[in-house]
């Protein structure tokens, strides 16, 4: 998260995205450092609009949208 926030100062930016394995709930130091979730997106919990072909490669993603501290 540290460099995460280097990374937000430096950009301006107001929001981030933070992926981790699909069924897994959000690492506790994001919420720990001020980011607040706004919207989630499991792409394990919704195969069947992926298939046949999943557009990724490896373990099955799930998104986190977070609004960066002020």
């Amino acid at each position: 998260p540290e460099k995460v926030l280097e990374n937000v100062r430096a950009w301006n930016a107001t929001h981030i995205i933070v992926y981790q394995k699909t069924g897994s709930t959000l690492e506790p130091v994001w919420e720990e450092k001020g980011f607040n979730i706004l919207s989630t997106y499991d792409f394990g919990e919704n195969l069947d609009k992926y298939t046949p072909i999943k557009p990724w490669m490896g373990d099955d993603p799930k998104w986190w949208l977070l609004k960066a501290p002020d």
